[in-house]
């Protein structure tokens, strides 16, 4: 086996139900990932608890948006194993949920290089988040906007 890996996504909804789309920067090291759609998030930390601290950080890092971590609600996760550079892995995805009561001003980071807000169903029709290793990323909006009476957005 081979590396084991943990990552900490948010789905961020206004006070309108719009969930925030980010679309990354050009990444020269990863030309697949350069410029495709994305919402917050990243490898949970040995120095954090838990997700919903890491989700809290990289929600604050990419976009500028507090998040008390008590705020964000766990919605989906999925564990897969795959192959990548020749070696097996397994990675673990939480998807947690923050909703607000506002439509916060976003500052993107440098790993971005814009942001939109985005109704759930039209990013359950025209973005795609699955460009990514194992692609897990795909499943979460079809799922949330499949189940948005349960989410309430």
């Amino acid at each position: 086996m081979g590396q084991i890996t943990a990552t900490a996504k948010a789905l961020i909804f206004n006070d309108k139900n719009e969930l925030l789309i980010l679309k990354r920067s050009e990444w020269k090291e990863q030309p697949k990932f350069s410029r495709q759609p994305d919402i917050p998030g990243g490898e949970i930390d040995e120095e954090d608890d838990n997700g919903r601290i890491t989700a809290a950080r990289e929600i604050f890092e990419e976009t500028g948006i507090r998040a008390r971590s008590h705020d964000l609600k766990l919605v989906f996760s999925k564990t897969q194993f795959i192959k990548y550079n020749g070696q097996e892995e397994s990675q673990t995805k939480l998807y947690y949920m923050l909703k607000l009561d506002h439509t916060p001003e976003v500052k993107i980071s440098w790993e971005h290089e814009s942001f939109a807000w985005r109704t759930l169903d039209y990013a359950a029709k025209n973005i795609d988040l699955s460009y990514g290793i194992g692609r897990s990323d795909g499943l979460v909006i079809p799922y949330i906007y499949e189940h948005r009476d349960i989410f309430g957005v």
